[in-house]
């Protein structure tokens, strides 16, 4: 099962949410595959250590091809929406930069600054991530100082599955009267106890008898490759399996 399948779940999840999400990662136990088409993969593995250390290895090559990518990525990411264009780094760094002695350098970042903060706020991203994975007083703490943090603004937490959200509940009933009103929640995995708690609670669900047997099968394909002498060596490779996941909502993001 794709370990990122649930990214357009998890997407709808925090836009219903707000902009906090507690838990971590998405991982694979927890992720819902959908059927709509594969989105476009964008590199993220940006470094400022590797910036450092490059930059004078490469003669400043290197920020010049990181600072192109991330204005080409932005384009990519956000046009759809806001229907502007950012203009290329190249082309500000070789032509209008030099042009306007500069200040067009100052106006690009100014402007790609401001563009990625709309779109996080666009996408109810523009919170922290918190991990209750250590637990006891820790997990706690790091959760009420989050929500303290977005005091007097809506707050939504999504918890990555349903062990989380049990753990999240448990931080959640000893924080009691600090939580704010209004506070949505929603998790992944359609547990039974979903259907109780906080008068139900809005989920991304996938169908794990599904997903179940598809495993089985491939187990088995598998394993018939391996224990025969004509089977198809093919079966061996790795293969992407997409099973539908559909979103619950239910009172704990309405209110």
């Amino acid at each position: 099962h794709a370990a990122d399948g649930g990214k357009d779940i998890a997407r709808r999840a925090a836009e219903l949410c707000g902009d906090a999400l507690i838990g971590g990662i998405f991982v694979s136990q927890s992720a819902v595959a959908t059927t709509q088409r594969s989105a476009v993969q964008l590199s993220s593995n940006y470094s400022m250590l590797k910036l450092i250390l490059l930059s004078p290895i490469t003669l400043g090559i290197y920020p010049l091809v990181i600072l192109s990518r991330i204005s080409s990525d932005i384009n990519t990411i956000a046009s759809s929406h806001d229907g502007r264009r950012t203009m290329h780094y190249c082309l500000l760094f070789f032509l209008v930069g030099p042009i306007t002695g500069g200040i067009a350098n100052l106006v690009w970042n100014h402007r790609i600054c401001n563009r990625m903060g709309t779109e996080l706020s666009r996408r109810g991203l523009s919170g922290e991530v918190v991990t209750l994975a250590d637990g006891g007083a820790t997990g706690v703490g790091r959760l009420d100082k989050t929500i303290r943090g977005y005091a007097g603004k809506e707050l939504g937490l999504i918890a990555v599955n349903g062990l989380v959200f049990l753990s999240l509940t448990e931080a959640l009933a000893q924080l009691g009267p600090s939580l704010p009103a209004g506070l949505k929640i929603a998790t992944f995995d359609d547990c039974p106890w979903n259907h109780v708690l906080f008068g139900g609670v809005t989920t991304a669900a996938q169908d794990t008898l599904t997903i179940a047997e598809r495993v089985v099968d491939r187990l088995s394909e598998r394993i018939d490759v391996v224990t025969t002498t004509v089977g198809d060596a093919a079966k061996l490779a790795p293969k992407r399996i997409e099973v539908p996941g559909h979103i619950e909502h239910r009172a704990s993001t309405s209110r």
